[in-house]
């Protein structure tokens, strides 16, 4: 079925979880808090459940003891990172005796005790995430004794605490919340309220809270939740471990070949190479000590073709050889939204088959972040560049082509992957690239590739009609076209339904039969038809103006090209109509994915100069390692 492999493929099975044994990790414990300090690339943990007052840091591989004591606050307390001061701030939680509405600062070596002249009430098991967008730090609900629920939000501004909003998700504890890079919120998922477990996700915007989903994980009163690169990693423990990912508009599981046991009351942020997990407690094994790593795997990361591209031709004075030099800047807002944070690991290079290469051929490969306002006016392999700022070098090496392609396919017999010795991360910066490259005889020709492979949109048609129901016919919006495309997005809306009905975005492969049963039908006991088999199901609720939307991403696998899906709206109604009222149909066809075209920069002549044969002027350095 056409639509099991593209569903397939939705799922991120990317990242991986490993257990690591490091020296002198912190003793076990439940419900510390834990934050990372992007000021100084480290996590920071404190406290936790027995009663513990030591703060350790974990910088990607080992644990350090920083501080034997800090607040008397030592477990179910939040923490987060705070822009204002470039330190962590942290507030509330309990000790044997109380619950406390105590605020501290982390300033990296000392805790130091903060007395704003307003706070929120005290609490424990409530939640912090830093609004990077804003530079504020976001607190919203928890629990109060004996057994009450909060459902407030404030914002620490690095001096102050403000009450935001006195409405939202529901009052709870044990929630999560996090930072979105992608829509750039900060979004909340599940906990514990008066009706217990809860499996809602809300977003943040910085004046108030927008309900997005009900659908993918189950409902957890005390779920694990961060930001990892581009996304949200969330571990949930009802019914067994799992791990999903937030890609900025739905639920994802991931899959990986190991995973923490069974526990709640953990502790995960982020570090310098994905997240950490410290703790937790079952009722079985009593409080965990093991740390946990999540590390994603590389993504692809297209270079747009709009890069601005300086090249130039130049015969250096270096034995006489001929060089060819090119230099791209890349502006990071030419990158998509969910590709502009992460962390830089290294670059590939391709070469079409029809290059003729010679011994001694070499690439001299400069790659920064950060870009340079000027073109270097001079360049060898040391690079003695003309920067009228400095950005950040993160790469620097000469690379030796191969020789031989015997065997491999064109037209890319061999990509060179180069990584780097470190991560670097990567947030909203431009990326700059010079290549100089040596030929080891005027008289060979060479050639410097590189591709584009540009999408086409899709095809959206509208069948089929909408049946009425109490509040009267719902419509279907068509997804975008321009979107409809492999690395695109199937953008699927309804309008005029009644407000608060639970909505069912459906997505199938077929439009003639379901299980044998001819399409379209009648829903029983409905005058409204199913017009394709529904393979996927999705709840969204209706907004008080009547609308709902589901955004489907289709991976960028070029197999999926010409692929046909589609979709319909069912809105359940209750007693106020029929059961259950459908909209009309999209077909749908994903656009095709044109060939690779090369941008050739050929030299046939022995001259420095050399010819563009096909194309714009690209960047010989097509692609970026993320994660």
């Amino acid at each position: 079925m056409v639509v099991g492999l593209a569903l397939s493929s939705w799922r991120d099975v990317s990242a991986q979880w490993s257990l690591v044994s490091p020296t002198s990790p912190p003793t076990a414990r439940t419900d510390a808090v834990i934050a990372y300090d992007f000021a100084r690339q480290r996590t920071v943990l404190f406290g936790g459940f027995p009663g513990n007052t030591e703060t350790h840091t974990w910088d990607g591989s080992a644990w350090t003891l920083a501080a034997a004591s800090g607040p008397p606050v030592t477990w179910a307390g939040a923490m987060a990172y705070e822009p204002a001061t470039s330190t962590l701030v942290s507030f509330g939680g309990r000790d044997a005796v109380a619950t406390h509405a105590q605020t501290w600062r982390w300033t990296g070596s000392a805790w130091v005790r903060q007395f704003p002249s307003a706070s929120p009430f005290a609490r424990s098991h409530h939640a912090m995430a830093t609004d990077h967008r804003r530079g504020r730090v976001v607190l919203f609900g928890g629990r109060i004794p004996p057994a009450g629920y909060l459902g407030d939000t404030w914002e620490w501004d690095g001096s102050a605490w403000l009450q935001r909003s006195a409405t939202g998700p529901s009052p709870r504890s044990g929630h999560k919340l996090a930072w979105d890079p992608r829509r750039e919120k900060v979004i909340l998922f599940g906990g514990a309220g008066v009706a217990g477990a809860l499996a809602d996700t809300w977003e943040w915007n910085g004046t108030g809270w927008t309900f997005l989903t009900a659908a993918g994980p189950t409902a957890d009163a005390d779920p694990t939740m961060a930001t990892v690169g581009a996304n949200v990693a969330l571990l949930t423990s009802v019914g067994g471990v799992r791990t999903w990912t937030w890609n900025g508009s739905l639920w994802q599981p991931l899959t990986s070949p190991s995973e923490p046991t069974n526990r709640t009351g953990c502790a995960m942020a982020a570090d310098v190479n994905g997240a950490v997990l410290f703790g937790g407690y079952n009722v079985l094994f009593g409080h965990y000590g093991d740390t946990w790593k999540l590390r994603a795997a590389a993504s692809r990361l297209y270079v747009p073709a709009g890069a601005d591209t300086v090249e130039a031709n130049a015969l250096l004075p270096i034995g006489g050889m001929a060089r060819r030099r090119i230099q791209t800047t890349i502006d990071a807002a030419a990158f998509p939204r969910g590709q502009r944070a992460g962390l830089l690991h290294g670059v590939h290079l391709r070469r079409d088959g029809s290059a003729v290469l010679f011994p001694a051929r070499t690439i001299d490969l400069r790659v920064t972040l950060g870009a340079a306002a000027s073109a270097p006016i001079a360049m060898s392999t040391n690079f003695v560049a003309n920067w009228a700022a400095t950005p950040t070098l993160v790469y620097q090496g000469t690379v030796s082509l191969p020789l031989s392609f015997a065997g491999l396919p064109a037209p890319a017999p061999f990509q060179l992957a180069l990584p780097f010795a470190n991560a670097w991360l990567w947030n909203s910066q431009s990326l700059t690239l010079e290549l100089d490259m040596l030929a080891t005889s005027l008289l060979a020709q060479y050639d410097v590739d590189a591709a584009s492979q540009p999408y086409s949109a899709g095809v959206v048609t509208a069948a089929g009609q909408s049946c009425s129901g109490a509040s009267g016919p719902p419509a279907l919006r068509l997804p975008a076209a321009a979107t409809l495309m492999v690395g695109g997005a199937i953008d699927i809306g309804l309008t005029a339904a009644r407000p608060g009905a639970p909505a069912f975005s459906l997505l199938g492969d077929s439009d003639t039969t379901w299980a044998g049963i001819p399409l379209p039908f009648q829903w029983p006991g409905t005058t409204c038809n199913v017009y394709h088999n529904w393979a996927v199901q999705q709840v969204a609720l209706v907004r008080g103006d009547g609308t709902a939307s589901m955004t489907y991403p289709i991976p960028p696998v070029t197999h999926l090209s010409g692929t046909r899906l589609f979709s319909q709206w069912g809105v359940y109604e209750g007693g106020a109509g029929p059961p259950l009222v459908t909209t009309g149909m999209a077909r749908m066809t994903i656009g095709p994915v044109p060939a690779a075209l090369w941008d050739t920069i050929a030299n046939t002549d022995g001259s420095v100069t050399g010819v563009k044969s096909a194309g714009a002027w690209l960047t010989p350095v097509y692609q970026f390692d993320l994660n």
